[in-house]
């Protein structure tokens, strides 16, 4: 069975949308949108420093140019931020854009402002990968997947600093379009778990991910092949799960602790709806 990932279904996804409104479609984009960029290509530029700068808002007020300001900063990022990108993610309804919720999950501003600047950089990557995907409709879901995971550690080995930061995390469209070329056999966690693993493959060494990263994506993609889970083995994985988040969110600050629950609670109302 072939798969050919069109433009027009990847271009419904959180980020694409996110995108498309906050930037518009003038060519240098809205206002609020450059005002973004300024940060964004500041976070970039100070995350590729020898060593990479310890970020905070200050740094990155100092690195805007023409200039920036702590006002600007926390119309960008933060609590209060206009248009952020986490935002949409939480919001949404799709249970796969619920598991991203809970993976991009920003401790603060700074992090947060890294993680929509992770997709911006990224951005052009996104669409060279599009345009090949275009070219060859006759790839599989398992090839598509493994160009992309390649194009995200191609990436990663050019801002290397920036993808390190924040535990690897991948930019968030690499990780919606990932579990939408696999035909959604791929959770959103297990899509976030296989990019951040070649991101850090990627950023540590200069070799190529054939025999690594790119194997777990034919595992989980490819039907033939591999041990084949038991039910018990599935059910009790399963409640190793739903026990772990009992136990961590008790760890969360409440407000954290609230989300957390409250999400892990639509995830399984979701799949007791697809279950019964």
């Amino acid at each position: 069975m072939t798969v050919h990932p069109t433009l027009s279904n990847l271009d419904d996804t959180v980020s694409a949308r996110w995108r498309r409104r906050v930037k518009g479609s003038s060519p240098d984009g809205k206002s609020h949108w450059r005002t973004k960029v300024t940060y964004y290509r500041a976070v970039r530029e100070l995350l590729a420093c020898e060593p990479p700068t310890v970020l905070s808002w200050q740094t990155i007020v100092k690195e805007v140019r023409p200039k920036g300001s702590r006002s600007t900063f926390y119309e960008v990022t933060g609590p209060h931020a206009k248009h952020p990108l986490i935002g949409d993610l939480r919001v949404a309804e799709d249970v796969n854009t619920i598991q991203l919720a809970l993976c991009y999950r920003p401790a603060n501003a700074v992090d947060q402002l890294i993680g929509e600047t992770k997709v911006w950089s990224y951005w052009p990557y996104r669409m060279g990968w599009l345009d090949q995907q275009q070219a060859d409709p006759e790839q599989n879901a398992v090839t598509a997947a493994e160009s992309l995971v390649s194009v995200v550690a191609d990436w990663a080995r050019r801002y290397p600093g920036l993808a390190a930061a924040v535990q690897h995390g991948p930019p968030v469209c690499a990780v919606e379009d990932l579990v939408l070329v696999g035909r959604r056999q791929l959770s959103a966690v297990r899509a976030f778990s296989v990019l951040s693993h070649a991101i850090a493959t990627a950023v540590s060494t200069p070799v190529d991910l054939t025999n690594g990263v790119l194997e777990v994506v034919r595992a989980d993609l490819s039907q033939p092949g591999g041990a084949t889970p038991t039910p018990d083995g599935v059910l009790v994985g399963l409640a190793e799960q739903i026990y772990a988040v009992r136990q961590e969110s008790q760890r969360f600050p409440p407000a954290d602790a609230t989300a957390v629950r409250k999400l892990a609670a639509e995830l399984m109302r979701d799949a007791v709806t697809q279950l019964v």
